[in-house]
């Protein structure tokens, strides 16, 4: 390591502030299902230091010609329960192949953003597999009689499956590393932190100069509280004018012992950003401009394919409780799992084919049962179904529940899924149910929740019902009850045939 008792490399911004700096955070990008020319629903949850998310800017952008470009639309909060932190953007997807997107937040303290990905390793890497780390006005350079080249216009970053890429672009059309009179070096940088590395001290940054021979183009790391620094790679560079380009092998960063875990838990780099120094014959280092910090979500970004989807599922579906009055506030879950990840853009329980209530999630972590709930109440006396109906935008599926109201006593079923030494297994059922009815029930009817006489089963045996009813026809899916002819004439017990 070399001494920096003199600065050489002081990359400040890129260090001494990160124990204090913030900016947005993004977590559970997702998309609905992409049907052929359909509207894709596109959510970001964007946490940050504010409670109130309308402090966040945030806005989607995507490709449909594998990246060679890109349209912008804005997102905007859902301000829905159960999506507090949650932006919404929609995409329209075309009849076939794979698109493309990329989300990006930001507040006054920085941004975060997903890049494309340079999958050819094109090199220069082209503006549109680049993706800008801030907004960087021209004319803020500071400390800088030497000219609009240390002033910065911009900086972007994207990566590849072996490459990490930035852009530099300044206020002129050169990149000098030095002058003679007086002697002045010029250095230009750009580099970010891992956020899981082991300690929360190492800057990395690929950076263009020469100073005496002994700072010279190559990849970096820089102690973020004692300045020292190391180069310990080279790096690819090229200058087009007004334009800085360089890129650095992702195995040299990721193998460096400090590091850390690549690819890794938090998804993304942190303090992505460039800056300009000088440094003068006395090793005076100087400050001249920076861009705002950002968290760089890298080797994540969001694509799907167009009609490409597999059915999201539904499982506990319930109605708590079972039985109350018309003042109940009856309470409505499910659990949504959706292989793809894909939200559902229908989430409610419908009460008897009618009277739909909007569910809430508890999550947004989708592909593993996430809990959805709701509570209505004013319900007439009487049995009801409670219809659970979820789309993920190419596929619905369904799941079903009853509940009885009787102000008189507000209770209906006894006993849950077993009365005594009856029992249905499974309850619910797709395609058979075994039926045990003990002998002291006599007959068993079982009925529809229109009172419809379906079929009657003798007692005292053992019947495996494959759903059909006394003309031999399927029942469809729905709520069915049954209920002794003999024995205890209080005891109900409800039977739900679902769908796949």
């Amino acid at each position: 390591m070399k001494s920096a008792s003199t600065s050489l490399l002081t990359i400040a911004a890129l260090t001494t502030t990160a124990l204090s700096w913030s900016a947005p955070k993004l977590f559970c990008v997702v998309n609905s299902a992409p049907a052929p020319n359909g509207t894709v629903t596109v959510h970001a949850d964007v946490l940050g230091p504010y409670a109130d998310n309308e402090m966040f800017t945030a806005w989607l952008d995507y490709s449909t010609d594998n990246q060679g470009t890109w349209q912008r639309v804005g997102m905007s909060p859902v301000s829905e329960p159960g999506f507090d932190s949650t932006f919404v953007g929609s995409i329209t997807a075309p009849g076939s192949g794979t698109v493309w997107y990329r989300i990006a937040a930001e507040d006054t303290f920085g941004r975060a953003f997903h890049s494309p990905v340079n999958s050819g390793n094109t090199w220069p890497a082209p503006m549109n597999l680049l993706a800008p780390t801030s907004d960087e006005p021209a004319g803020d350079c500071i400390n800088s009689p030497d000219g609009p080249f240390l002033d910065l216009t911009g900086c972007w970053m994207s990566y590849s499956g072996t490459h990490f890429y930035a852009r530099l672009t300044n206020d002129d059309d050169e990149w000098p590393r030095s002058k003679i009179i007086p002697p002045t070096w010029y250095l230009y940088a750009a580099g970010f932190r891992n956020p899981d590395a082991p300690q929360d001290t190492w800057t990395y940054a690929m950076a263009y100069g020469n100073v005496l021979g002994i700072y010279t183009p190559g990849l970096y790391v820089i102690n973020g509280y004692t300045f020292d620094f190391e180069k310990f790679a080279d790096i690819d560079y090229e200058l087009d004018g007004g334009t800085l380009h360089m890129r650095c092998l992702a195995s040299d960063l990721t193998s460096h012992p400090k590091f850390g875990p690549w690819p890794n838990p938090s998804g993304y780099l942190r303090a992505a950003r460039a800056d300009t120094r000088s440094v003068d014959i006395g090793q005076n280092n100087y400050l001249h401009d920076t861009t705002n910090q950002s968290r760089w979500y890298i080797d994540r970004t969001p694509k799907f394919t167009v009609n490409q989807n597999q059915s999201p599922s539904l499982q506990r579906a319930r109605v708590v409780p079972d039985s109350g009055t018309s003042q109940t506030n009856f309470w409505f879950n499910v659990q949504y799992t959706d292989p793809d990840s894909n939200l559902p853009v229908v989430r409610q329980v419908v009460i008897d084919a009618d009277n739909p209530v909007t569910l809430k999630p508890g999550n947004h972590r989708y592909w593993t049962n996430v809990s959805y709930d709701g509570y209505a109440d004013g319900f007439e006396p009487g049995w009801h179904e409670a219809r659970f109906v979820f789309d993920d935008g190419m596929a619905e599926v369904t799941a079903i529940d009853s509940f009885y109201v009787d102000d008189t006593t507000g209770i209906a079923e006894n006993g849950g899924p077993s009365v005594g030494r009856f029992s249905a297994l499974p309850n619910p059922f797709v395609d058979r149910v075994m039926l045990n009815v003990p002998p002291s029930w006599g007959e068993l009817e079982m009925r529809s929740c229109d009172g419809r006489l379906v079929k009657r089963f003798a007692a005292g045996l053992r019947h495996h019902w494959n759903g059909l009813d006394r003309s031999g026809s399927q029942v469809p899916a729905g709520i069915y009850y049954l209920r002794p002819a003999a024995g205890n004439p209080g005891s109900v017990i409800r039977l739900v045939r679902t769908t796949r």
